[in-house]
């Protein structure tokens, strides 16, 4: 079950063909008990918990690079995730920082999400102008279960881990 946005005016082929539903983007009878749990999933979100990791984000941000200059945020102007933080560390390989960071005991990852897994550079970071930063990059997400204390701890280990490294 899920959502589709379509753009006013934009076409879709339907990938399974039938009935008329739909206006002719898809067949067959609707998911009503799917419909009623996505309608429920949708309304238990919880708008708070979104804003208290954006709070909690920036301020982590905030510490890195007040005790780090030279560390830069990544698309910080630009809107974002509210869970998400990319950092350049700048002299430090973003794999060695992703295990001494997992031996600190947070599990952090190199590059964007959709290059992990991939041992080239992020073709994201590349386009963000910064391909010599792209093997330098860390991504920092926060889940539900985040708190300010994760926040508050991967700050200071971002921290320790890149005076002692750089």
């Amino acid at each position: 079950m899920g959502a589709l946005y379509c753009r006013a005016g934009r076409q879709l082929q339907s990938l399974l063909r039938g009935g008329g539903q739909e206006q002719n983007r898809r067949a067959g009878t609707e998911n009503l008990p799917g419909i009623a749990g996505f309608g429920a999933a949708l309304a238990a979100c919880d708008n708070a918990a979104a804003a208290s990791q954006t709070i909690w984000r920036d301020k982590a941000e905030k510490e890195i690079i007040t005790a780090c200059p030279e560390i830069e945020l990544m698309g910080g102007n630009a809107p974002r995730l509210a869970n998400t933080s990319a950092l350049y560390l700048p002299g430090l390989p973003a794999q060695k920082a992703v295990m001494m960071l997992d031996l600190a005991g947070f599990c952090v990852s190199a590059g964007a999400a959709c290059s992990s897994g991939k041992v080239r550079d992020s073709h994201v970071i590349t386009a963000m102008g910064r391909g010599e930063a792209a093997s330098q990059v860390i991504r920092i997400s926060g889940g539900w279960q985040s708190s300010e204390a994760d926040w508050t701890g991967v700050a200071k280990a971002v921290i320790e881990i890149y005076k002692r490294n750089t």
